[in-house]
């Protein structure tokens, strides 16, 4: 199936809206790369390039190692066959380190955190993978369900950061040129 790519139409309050009555067509989509082309994919990417050089900090104070791969997790039983395309009656769970998030319902990550909300998230996000393993080869299926949570890594404000991004094929595999840089 394909099921990857995602439009949006932007209505912005400030800009003038059409007289009512008048229905205007449906914004003409630009033709997509199939969602295997990764000819394309490499050749857009490589397009990026910073204006200028940064300096690069040489002391590292926290260095982070995310896996960040596509597992698959239980369809609630209320969720109808549409919102669980894996196998089996599952649902794909994108996740990293295998924590799948999970949106918090009645506060935002910020407005719990300043305002010292409690049970919203908690800070046990893992700074490695949780179990090392061939990130690109087969995977057993023990890992396949990731964990659901709302967790976050805390850091200290000014803290000079490392971050590793490591594809998996956790179910399958993914081209996600970030993490290959």
């Amino acid at each position: 199936f394909d099921n990857t790519t995602t439009t949006a139409i932007l209505e912005y309050k400030s800009a003038p809206c059409p007289a009512k009555g008048i229905q205007l067509p449906a914004p003409a989509l630009p033709p997509l790369p199939a969602f295997n082309d990764t000819a394309t994919v490499t050749a857009f990417s490589r397009k990026f390039r910073s204006l200028r050089r940064a300096p690069v900090p040489t002391e590292i104070d926290e260095s982070l190692f995310f896996t960040v791969g596509l597992g698959l997790n239980d369809c609630p039983p209320n969720f109808s066959k549409s919102q669980c395309q894996g196998p089996n009656g599952t649902r794909f769970a994108a996740s990293m380190n295998n924590v799948s998030f999970v949106l918090p319902s009645n506060w935002s990550l910020l407005q719990a955190h300043k305002y010292g909300i409690p049970n919203v998230f908690t800070t046990d996000f893992p700074a490695n993978p949780p179990v090392k393993f061939d990130y690109t080869g087969n995977v057993s299926r023990d890992l396949w369900q990731p964990e659901t949570g709302t967790k976050l890594y805390k850091l200290k404000y000014g803290s000079r950061v490392q971050i590793v991004l490591q594809g998996t094929s956790i179910f399958t595999a993914e081209n996600h040129r970030s993490e290959e840089r």
